[in-house]
C-alpha cells in the first residue's frame, strides 16, 4: 500500500492521539449518517488501538492445539471482537471460511513442534498461514493513529463510506502525515435497524 508523506504544521511535544479526522460535509442530514459513521469509526479506532498495542490476539487468529494435540487456529476471540464492532454475519462467516486451507494444512502438524516444523516464515506461506505477516484490514504493516471518512453514501438500506487513514506523527517541523494514497471503501447493510460493516475493499 503506497504512502504520502504531508507536512503539517502544528507542534506536538509526543505521538499524537487517534484522531478521526474533519466532518464530512457531503454527508451531513444523510439520514443515518451519524450511525453509519459511527459504526465505522468506532472499527478502525479499535484495530489502531490493537495494533499500536500489538494485542495480535485480538485482531487476528491464534495458533493452538486441537483435542488431538495438533496444530489448528482458535478464531474464537477474533470473530467475538468482530461481532461486537459490528461486522455482519455473512462478512465474519467468509472472513472464518478464508483460513480453511491453512486449518487444513495444520492438521498433520504436532503443536509441540510447531517452531522446528515452521522454522520461518516461508514455512507459513506455504502452508498459507502467514496472516500474521500483513494488517488483515489494511493490508500492510504500517501503522496509522487517523481517520478522515471522505464521504457517507446511503441507498436504502445499504451504505459506502470512503475513509482514509494515516500516521501523524511530530517533527522539528510540526506535525507530518504518512497518507495511505487509495482509501478504503466501507460498505455497511443495515439489518435489524442495525448497520453492520458487509465488506472493506
Amino acid at each position: 500500500m503506497a504512502l504520502t508523506l504531508l507536512a503539517g504544521c502544528q507542534e506536538h511535544s509526543s505521538t499524537p492521539p487517534l484522531t478521526t479526522g474533519l466532518p464530512n460535509p457531503a454527508s451531513s442530514g444523510a439520514p443515518d449518517t451519524a450511525s453509519i459513521n459511527q459504526t465505522v469509526r468506532g472499527f478502525y479506532r479499535w484495530y489502531a488501538s490493537m495494533i499500536e498495542q500489538d494485542q495480535t490476539t485480538e485482531f487476528q487468529p491464534i495458533f493452538a492445539a486441537d483435542t488431538r494435540g495438533m496444530m489448528t487456529l482458535d478464531l474464537t476471540r477474533y470473530l467475538a471482537n468482530l461481532r461486537r464492532l459490528h461486522f455482519s454475519e455473512k462478512l465474519i462467516q467468509s472472513e472464518k471460511d478464508s483460513y480453511n486451507t491453512c486449518i487444513n494444512n495444520l492438521r498433520t502438524i504436532p503443536f509441540t513442534r510447531r517452531d522446528s516444523v515452521l522454522a520461518d516464515v516461508v514455512e507459513y506461506e506455504n502452508r498459507d498461514c502467514a496472516f500474521f505477516d500483513s494488517y488483515r484490514w489494511t493490508k500492510t504493516m504500517d501503522v496509522y493513529n487517523g481517520i478522515q471518512l471522505l464521504q457517507t453514501l446511503t441507498d436504502g438500506d445499504s451504505a459506502k463510506v470512503k475513509v482514509m487513514i494515516y500516521e501523524a506523527y511530530p517533527d522539528s517541523q510540526g506535525v507530518k502525515k504518512r497518507v495511505w494514497e487509495t482509501p478504503f471503501t466501507v460498505q455497511l447493510v443495515r439489518t435489524n435497524e442495525t448497520w453492520q460493516i458487509d465488506d472493506i475493499r
